[in-house]
């Protein structure tokens, strides 16, 4: 009974401990789980500490700062301010030189910060800001999804490459990584019941009990869903998954660039009768006296004259005794990992076979089988008929004319006699008269109809078997 009695008291306990923390989000069983750190007040050390951080994350930054940052990109590298915990990017500071965008195999990463360290290490800019956030939730979280990086084409910049308004400037943005993320502050962390308990009055607990801790979504760009679409052959970020992540940055040269020297010969003393060549007693071995001079005999002889090493401009490298372009930039239909330039598509030439070209298929006109109203051709045609027909019938009722005064021109009415050629002009009088009137009448009737007909008439295409017959037609 006593045994009992314990089991009986404890497991009260545990019920009504489940009941008052189970009210308040944040107060739970689960949130218990996370210790709350303590965050000590020195800021500044910590920014001095992250002062060395040359990666960090900017998802907590706002999103028109990273849209800012952004757009600069665009237009070349961009110069900032970096000094402990402050970051300023200087928007009218221009620097010579433009990003490159290089895609890489689709990642997935969570950063998980659970102290003051780890906040100044991942994110020195806003961490000053998120200190109460990390102490109230216990600890932030970032889920990100990397496709691809934005690079600068060199790893030195110096001042003398700064133009516009760069005072303050310390570093250059040397890349930015981009995808899509979600910045909560929270865990997952859940507790579950294993005991059933029952008390008089009491509802019983059983091992179904369990709580969850509390999750706050602080920041969010991109679309996860878009950037499933990304690959190592893309030439830019998915659209909907270009969001700024993470950025990279080097300090600026103080040091003005060296320029370039051309080898310059070392001069070789000559012996002369004023200047007599130096005569040394003794040398030491293997060393022998030639010529008044100290000699390896075991050394090559050269006539050449040794050659100062030079150095090469920023953007440049040596290659033997000439200064040649770095590479930024492969070939087309390649794609840069590392240091290499790797074929876009390499099993396209070797294992895959090539794609079978297909049949074009024009476009579907949405007209097609419809009938449509055009010009009527007729009503020109008669109309220019009519014209024609009149000019011919006036021209010929001229001829008549003149063919019958002709005829009367040989006949003397005193005599009532008439020439021999009078029967055969007024014959050609008489059929000149009658084709100039046929042809009056048939340009009136072709004037008549051009006319009374309509202006437009209907077009229909019937399809058939053997293709489609265009028909025309009008009901007068």
């Amino acid at each position: 009974m006593r045994v009992g009695f314990k089991v009986l008291v404890g497991a009260s306990a545990l019920a009504l401990g489940l009941f008052a923390c189970g009210g308040q989000p944040g107060n739970n069983a689960a949130s218990q789980l996370v210790k709350h750190p303590e965050v000590p007040s020195d800021a500044q050390a910590k920014c001095k500490v992250a002062k060395k951080q040359s990666e960090p994350l900017i998802v907590e930054w706002p999103d028109s700062a990273r849209g800012k940052l952004e757009s600069m990109t665009k237009r070349g590298l961009v110069a900032v301010r970096y000094e402990g915990c402050e970051l300023e990017v200087l928007s009218q500071c221009r620097v010579k030189g433009n990003y490159g965008y290089q895609p890489i195999t689709r990642k997935q990463s969570r950063v998980t910060i659970k102290d003051e360290d780890d906040l100044y290490a991942s994110m020195p800019v806003g961490a000053v800001k998120l200190e109460g956030k990390l102490k109230t939730a216990g600890q932030l979280n970032v889920q990100m999804t990397i496709v691809g990086r934005y690079e600068a084409p060199g790893t030195r910049v110096f001042k003398d490459d700064l133009e516009g308004e760069c005072n303050g400037a310390t570093h250059v943005v040397a890349a930015l990584t981009v995808g899509s993320f979600t910045f909560f502050a929270g865990s997952d962390a859940e507790v579950g019941g294993g005991v059933g308990v029952g008390i008089a009055g009491v509802n019983a607990v059983g091992g179904g009990a369990k709580s969850l801790a509390s999750k706050e979504t602080l920041q969010k760009d991109g679309d996860e869903a878009s950037c499933g679409r990304s690959s190592a052959a893309d030439k830019s970020p998915p659209e909907g998954c270009g969001a700024l992540l993470q950025i990279e940055v080097f300090p600026i040269a103080k040091n003005a660039k060296a320029a370039s020297v051309e080898p310059v010969p070392v001069p070789v003393p000559s012996a002369t009768a004023t200047d007599p060549p130096p005569n040394p007693k003794t040398c030491r071995p293997p060393m022998k006296i030639v010529n008044g001079q100290c000699v390896d005999p075991k050394k090559p002889k050269s006539d050449a004259p040794p050659v100062i090493a030079k150095t090469c401009p920023y953007g440049q490298h040596l290659e033997g005794s000439v200064c040649v372009p770095d590479a930024t930039q492969c070939p087309t239909g390649t794609h840069r990992e590392g240091s290499l330039c790797v074929d876009d598509n390499p099993q396209a030439n070797y294992d895959e076979p090539k794609p079978k070209p297909k049949p074009y298929v024009p476009p579907e006109d949405p007209n097609a089988g419809k009938p449509q109203e055009v010009a009527n051709p007729w009503k020109g045609i008669l109309a220019y008929g009519a014209l024609g027909l009149g000019i011919g019938g006036l021209t010929l009722g001229g001829y008549s004319f003149a063919a019958s005064k002709a005829a009367t021109d040989l006949c003397d009415s005193s005599k009532k006699t008439c020439g021999p050629d009078y029967q055969s002009k007024k014959n050609t009088a008489i059929g000149m008269a009658i084709a100039a009137d046929v042809l009056m009448g048939a340009g009136i009737a072709c004037g008549v109809l051009a006319f009374v007909l309509p202006s437009k008439t209907t077009v229909g295409v019937a399809p058939t078997p053997g293709g489609a017959v265009i028909g025309a037609g009008k009901t007068f």
